[in-house]
């Protein structure tokens, strides 16, 4: 539960729809008026940190190698990062060696 709220985990939700009803109307508005921003506002957080929050050590390993290359960054470089990324403790999981990293970004 989350603020007293259910956790929707109805399957086919886009994650705007999943992001939003996690949360009544009135939990959205009490969040909203607390941290000072509009509900529209309070929904691009909410989808945002729970699109981070929901995201598994697979799917952060292929959006982070994305963006690192994006950014410039080699291969050898970004698989590192995303190691000791992951090693850090954003996820519950066991921490990844580079070739477990390079096996999820190439198959």
């Amino acid at each position: 539960m989350i603020f007293g709220a259910e956790v929707d985990t109805v399957a086919g939700m886009d994650e705007a729809e999943h992001g939003t009803s996690r949360l009544n109307p009135e939990q959205r508005r009490q969040l909203a008026a607390r941290y000072d921003l509009s509900v529209a506002e309070l929904d691009k957080l909410l989808e945002d940190l729970w699109l981070l929050t929901d995201e598994t050590p697979t799917d952060y390993a292929r959006r982070r190698h994305a963006e690192l290359r994006a950014a410039g960054l080699a291969n050898e470089g970004s698989f590192e990062l995303i190691r000791s990324e992951i090693a850090a403790g954003r996820f519950a999981s066991p921490a990844l060696s580079v070739r477990q990293i390079r096996r999820i970004i190439y198959g």
